[in-house]
């Protein structure tokens, strides 16, 4: 009776959910134990789901925690990782192999961020409270950090990553790697880049700038945009607009002019000059 039971429980870990789908445009699919599951809004998402989008697809899952994932086209992602108990023994790792990803970060982010990772085939990123992507390709990785910071676990050494920067882990002709930091260079992309893959960069740029990443479309989730508004409050602080003053209006001479007019003793008339 007892192995039973451990059983049902080991079975009921291995499946539980770790996160739902909350939006999505085009055509994916999840590979779970070998099966092809169709990706649809509301699905659940579960540990070891390995999730694979077509072109000009766009899935958008929130985990258990809050964290708030957006995955491109053509892209290969899976969920190694997860376990909430709202202590900071939670953790999730995932792993991008394919494609742009963003997250924005939920509260194992916030409880243990040194166990929030996403590995790639060239490096693991590490969190601190973070909104951040990654644009996986078979040449190179590029990785941005919008807020918060990031660390880069590569070729032995470790490096952070403040908001506003990105990184660039590539192979030059030699297959020698090579880590480049930009400062700076968060929304200037390399006019090059645009002419090589037009679609890659548009797509990009439209997850960028959609805001802060998190799109909610067809779906009414009031948890997700609170979790947008504070997370978008945290990060960008609005300055008060001054309000020009308004200049006085001068005064304007007010002038009574008499006018003869015939059978009439007099009749005044007020004549405003600018």
């Amino acid at each position: 009776m007892i192995k039973i039971l451990l059983a049902l429980l080991l079975a009921v870990s291995l499946w539980a959910q770790i996160g739902q789908v909350m939006a999505m445009k085009g055509k994916a699919y999840i590979d779970r134990a070998g099966a092809e599951i169709p990706v649809k809004n509301l699905m659940e998402v579960y540990k070891d789901d390995k999730l694979i989008t077509k072109d000009k697809t766009r899935v958008q899952i929130k985990l258990n925690d809050d964290t708030i994932l957006t995955i491109g086209q053509n892209a290969i992602f899976t969920f190694e990782k997860f376990y909430f108990d709202g202590t900071d023994k939670s953790e999730v790792t995932m792993n991008a192999s394919r494609g742009f990803f963003r997250s924005v970060t939920g509260k194992i982010g916030k409880l243990s961020p040194e166990r929030f990772k996403v590995k790639t085939a060239s490096a693991t990123i590490g969190i601190r409270g973070t909104d951040f992507s990654g644009d996986i390709r078979p040449d190179k990785e590029i990785i941005k950090c919008y807020s918060g910071a990031i660390t880069i676990d590569y070729l032995d050494a470790i490096s952070t990553i403040d908001a506003g920067m990105s990184v660039e882990l590539s192979k030059n002709d030699l297959g020698t790697k090579e880590l480049k930091v930009l400062k700076n260079s968060l929304f200037r992309e390399k006019k090059i880049e645009k002419k090589i893959d037009k679609k890659r960069y548009k797509e990009i740029k439209e997850i960028e700038e959609d805001d802060q990443i998190v799109v909610i479309e067809n779906v009414e989730d009031t948890v997700i945009q609170n979790r947008v508004d504070e997370i978008i409050k945290e990060d960008i602080v609005e300055e008060t607009p001054e309000v020009p003053q308004t200049p006085e209006t001068p005064d304007i001479p007010v002038t009574t002019e008499t006018l003869d007019t015939p059978n009439v003793s007099s009749q005044t008339r007020e004549v405003i000059y600018p």
